[in-house]
Protein backbone atom coordinates (compact mmCIF):
# COMPACT_ATOMS: atom_id res chain seq x y z
CA UNK A 1 0.00 0.00 0.00
CA UNK A 2 1.55 3.34 -1.04
CA UNK A 3 2.34 5.93 1.62
CA UNK A 4 0.13 9.01 1.81
CA UNK A 5 1.99 12.29 1.46
CA UNK A 6 0.08 14.70 3.68
CA UNK A 7 1.98 17.78 2.55
CA UNK A 8 4.38 18.47 -0.30
CA UNK A 9 6.56 21.56 0.05
CA UNK A 10 8.59 22.64 -2.95
CA UNK A 11 11.49 25.06 -2.61
CA UNK A 12 14.90 25.89 -4.08
CA UNK A 13 16.50 23.01 -2.23
CA UNK A 14 18.60 20.40 -4.10
CA UNK A 15 17.57 17.28 -2.17
CA UNK A 16 14.41 15.58 -0.93
CA UNK A 17 13.64 15.49 2.78
CA UNK A 18 11.03 13.44 4.62
CA UNK A 19 9.57 14.86 7.82
CA UNK A 20 7.24 12.92 10.08
CA UNK A 21 5.36 15.57 12.05
CA UNK A 22 4.52 15.19 15.76
CA UNK A 23 1.05 13.89 14.85
CA UNK A 24 2.37 11.32 12.34
CA UNK A 25 1.61 13.27 9.17
CA UNK A 26 4.21 12.94 6.41
CA UNK A 27 5.66 16.12 4.93
CA UNK A 28 7.89 15.85 1.89
CA UNK A 29 10.22 18.71 1.00
CA UNK A 30 11.43 18.61 -2.59
CA UNK A 31 13.18 20.74 -5.24
CA UNK A 32 10.95 23.00 -7.33
CA UNK A 33 11.52 21.22 -10.65
CA UNK A 34 11.65 17.60 -9.46
CA UNK A 35 9.01 15.41 -11.18
CA UNK A 36 6.35 13.93 -8.93
CA UNK A 37 7.29 10.44 -10.14
CA UNK A 38 10.82 10.83 -8.64
CA UNK A 39 9.38 12.17 -5.39
CA UNK A 40 6.99 9.19 -5.16
CA UNK A 41 9.87 6.75 -5.87
CA UNK A 42 11.95 8.34 -3.09
CA UNK A 43 9.07 8.10 -0.61
CA UNK A 44 8.39 4.44 -1.54
CA UNK A 45 12.11 3.64 -1.14
CA UNK A 46 11.95 4.98 2.44
CA UNK A 47 8.66 3.33 3.47
CA UNK A 48 10.23 1.49 6.42
CA UNK A 49 11.82 4.69 7.77
CA UNK A 50 8.52 6.58 7.53
CA UNK A 51 6.56 3.73 9.16
CA UNK A 52 9.08 3.55 12.04
CA UNK A 53 8.84 7.30 12.71
CA UNK A 54 5.04 7.37 12.39
CA UNK A 55 4.88 4.59 14.99
CA UNK A 56 7.11 6.66 17.32
CA UNK A 57 4.86 9.70 16.78
CA UNK A 58 1.84 7.64 17.87
CA UNK A 59 3.60 6.85 21.16
CA UNK A 60 4.00 10.58 21.80
CA UNK A 61 0.46 11.55 20.86
CA UNK A 62 -0.88 14.50 22.85
CA UNK A 63 -2.31 13.57 26.22
CA UNK A 64 -6.01 14.07 26.87
CA UNK A 65 -7.09 17.51 28.10
CA UNK A 66 -6.61 18.26 31.79
CA UNK A 67 -9.68 18.20 34.05
CA UNK A 68 -8.09 20.25 36.88
CA UNK A 69 -9.23 17.87 39.58
CA UNK A 70 -7.61 17.37 42.98
CA UNK A 71 -4.61 15.06 42.68
CA UNK A 72 -4.31 15.36 38.89
CA UNK A 73 -0.64 15.40 37.94
CA UNK A 74 0.94 18.25 35.96
CA UNK A 75 4.53 18.50 34.77
CA UNK A 76 6.32 21.60 36.03
CA UNK A 77 10.00 22.12 35.26
CA UNK A 78 10.31 18.39 34.54
CA UNK A 79 8.75 17.34 37.86
CA UNK A 80 5.41 15.58 38.28
CA UNK A 81 3.35 17.80 40.58
CA UNK A 82 -0.09 16.80 41.86
CA UNK A 83 -2.72 19.54 41.79
CA UNK A 84 -4.11 20.47 45.20
CA UNK A 85 -7.48 22.23 45.22
CA UNK A 86 -7.88 24.63 48.13
CA UNK A 87 -11.63 24.73 48.83
CA UNK A 88 -11.57 28.25 50.29
CA UNK A 89 -10.59 29.75 46.95
CA UNK A 90 -13.19 30.69 44.35
CA UNK A 91 -13.59 27.98 41.69
CA UNK A 92 -10.94 25.89 43.43
CA UNK A 93 -8.02 27.90 42.10
CA UNK A 94 -5.56 30.08 43.97
CA UNK A 95 -4.69 33.01 41.76
CA UNK A 96 -1.10 34.23 41.88
CA UNK A 97 0.66 36.84 39.79
CA UNK A 98 3.85 38.74 39.23
CA UNK A 99 3.70 42.49 38.60
CA UNK A 100 6.27 45.12 37.71
CA UNK A 101 6.16 48.80 38.58
CA UNK A 102 8.38 51.46 37.05
CA UNK A 103 7.51 51.49 33.36
CA UNK A 104 7.82 54.83 31.58
CA UNK A 105 4.03 54.91 31.18
CA UNK A 106 3.45 54.48 34.94
CA UNK A 107 2.11 57.56 36.70
CA UNK A 108 1.71 58.13 40.44
CA UNK A 109 -1.73 56.48 40.21
CA UNK A 110 -0.14 53.09 39.38
CA UNK A 111 0.32 52.19 43.04
CA UNK A 112 -3.36 52.59 44.01
CA UNK A 113 -4.52 51.03 40.73
CA UNK A 114 -2.40 47.93 41.38
CA UNK A 115 -3.81 47.50 44.89
CA UNK A 116 -7.37 47.88 43.59
CA UNK A 117 -6.66 45.34 40.88
CA UNK A 118 -5.35 42.80 43.41
CA UNK A 119 -8.46 43.17 45.56
CA UNK A 120 -10.97 43.04 42.68
CA UNK A 121 -9.36 40.09 40.91
CA UNK A 122 -8.97 37.91 44.01
CA UNK A 123 -5.23 37.51 43.59
CA UNK A 124 -4.04 35.80 46.74
CA UNK A 125 -0.31 35.95 46.11
CA UNK A 126 1.11 38.96 44.31
CA UNK A 127 4.82 39.36 43.69
CA UNK A 128 5.46 43.02 42.96
CA UNK A 129 8.82 44.33 41.87
CA UNK A 130 10.52 47.34 40.39
CA UNK A 131 11.48 47.26 36.73
CA UNK A 132 15.10 46.35 36.12
CA UNK A 133 17.13 46.22 32.90
CA UNK A 134 19.32 43.10 32.83
CA UNK A 135 22.52 43.37 30.79
CA UNK A 136 22.09 42.27 27.18
CA UNK A 137 18.37 42.97 26.93
CA UNK A 138 16.78 45.46 24.54
CA UNK A 139 15.62 47.44 27.57
CA UNK A 140 19.20 47.67 28.85
CA UNK A 141 20.44 48.87 25.45
CA UNK A 142 17.65 51.47 25.22
CA UNK A 143 18.32 52.76 28.74
CA UNK A 144 22.04 52.92 27.95
CA UNK A 145 21.35 54.92 24.75
CA UNK A 146 19.11 57.30 26.69
CA UNK A 147 21.63 57.70 29.52
CA UNK A 148 19.16 56.26 32.04
CA UNK A 149 21.16 53.41 33.57
CA UNK A 150 21.95 53.82 37.24
CA UNK A 151 24.22 50.76 37.39
CA UNK A 152 24.02 46.99 36.99
CA UNK A 153 20.81 45.08 37.68
CA UNK A 154 20.69 43.07 40.90
CA UNK A 155 18.65 40.43 39.07
CA UNK A 156 16.11 40.52 41.90
CA UNK A 157 13.18 42.70 40.92
CA UNK A 158 11.56 42.39 44.36
CA UNK A 159 14.46 43.81 46.36
CA UNK A 160 13.09 47.34 46.09
CA UNK A 161 15.83 48.61 43.80
CA UNK A 162 16.05 49.46 40.12
CA UNK A 163 18.98 50.11 37.84
CA UNK A 164 16.88 52.42 35.68
CA UNK A 165 16.46 56.15 36.14
CA UNK A 166 12.65 56.26 35.98
CA UNK A 167 10.48 58.89 34.29
CA UNK A 168 8.79 59.58 37.63
CA UNK A 169 11.28 60.50 40.36
CA UNK A 170 13.14 57.61 41.95
CA UNK A 171 12.00 58.77 45.40
CA UNK A 172 8.30 58.70 44.37
CA UNK A 173 8.76 55.27 42.72
CA UNK A 174 10.39 53.75 45.81
CA UNK A 175 7.87 55.40 48.15
CA UNK A 176 4.96 54.06 46.10
CA UNK A 177 6.54 50.62 45.93
CA UNK A 178 6.91 50.54 49.73
CA UNK A 179 3.26 51.60 50.09
CA UNK A 180 2.14 48.74 47.83
CA UNK A 181 4.31 46.21 49.67
CA UNK A 182 3.07 47.39 53.07
CA UNK A 183 -0.56 47.12 51.91
CA UNK A 184 0.02 43.65 50.46
CA UNK A 185 1.42 42.37 53.71
CA UNK A 186 -1.39 43.82 55.82
CA UNK A 187 -4.15 41.38 56.81
CA UNK A 188 -6.96 43.33 55.15
CA UNK A 189 -5.39 43.14 51.67
CA UNK A 190 -4.25 39.53 51.67
CA UNK A 191 -7.59 38.12 52.82
CA UNK A 192 -9.00 36.21 49.80
CA UNK A 193 -11.95 37.82 48.06
CA UNK A 194 -15.20 35.94 48.56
Amino acid sequence: MPLVIDRLVRSRRKTIALVVEWDGRLTVRAPLEMPERRIREFVEKHTDWVAKHQKQAQKHAPSPPKLFTDGEVFLYLGQACPLTIIPRQRAGLQVQGGFIIGFDSDTLSIFQRQLEFFQKSGIVTAMVGLLQAPIGTRLYKRMEREGRLAGPSTGDNVDGTTNIIPKMSLEKLQEGYRTVMKALTSQRIITPAS
